[in-house]
């Protein structure tokens, strides 16, 4: 697994835990960004709890970043702070996915069945194939230790 990077509103110090489910709370109360985001994650998990069993929920999960400048990026242009992270536990679920199809299932115009293809292929870790750059994410069952900084 390569070095992960997760981006955070919170100051955490070495050897804290980002816990797994703080974005899926966030989303189901509608903290996370608005409706928009509700629905959307909505729309992912039921598209992963029907056609991607065994996947790890991303509302269910902790969020780590592959690339070290996609996260640093995040975070300078979100104000937050940018950590080193490790899986809490090394043996539990985590799966790696193109956060770009995301970002592209949200752009107007995509068809409803345009965008549960999209999702199947998020779901699968298929890389985005719309000639965009990926992005990939992990998300991890355990949690996130924290373990330096960016």
């Amino acid at each position: 697994m390569p070095p992960l990077w997760h981006v955070s509103d919170f100051a955490l110090s070495i050897g804290d835990v980002v816990p797994a489910g703080t974005f899926g709370e966030a989303s189901i109360s509608g903290g996370a960004e608005g409706p928009w985001y509700f629905f959307r994650e909505c729309m992912i998990e039921l598209v992963r709890a029907t056609r991607a069993l065994g996947a790890v929920s991303r509302l269910e999960c902790a969020f780590a970043f592959e690339s070290r400048q996609i996260a640093i990026f995040l975070a300078a242009t979100s104000n937050q702070s940018c950590f080193r992270v490790e899986p809490v536990d090394s043996a539990a679920p985590i799966s790696r996915h193109d956060m770009a199809w995301i970002d592209w299932i949200g752009k107007p115009g995509t068809s409803p069945s345009d965008v549960v293809d999209a999702i199947e292929r998020y779901w699968d870790g298929a890389p985005i194939e719309t000639g965009e750059k990926s992005r990939w994410e992990w998300l991890s069952s355990s949690g996130l230790e924290v373990i330096g900084t960016a």
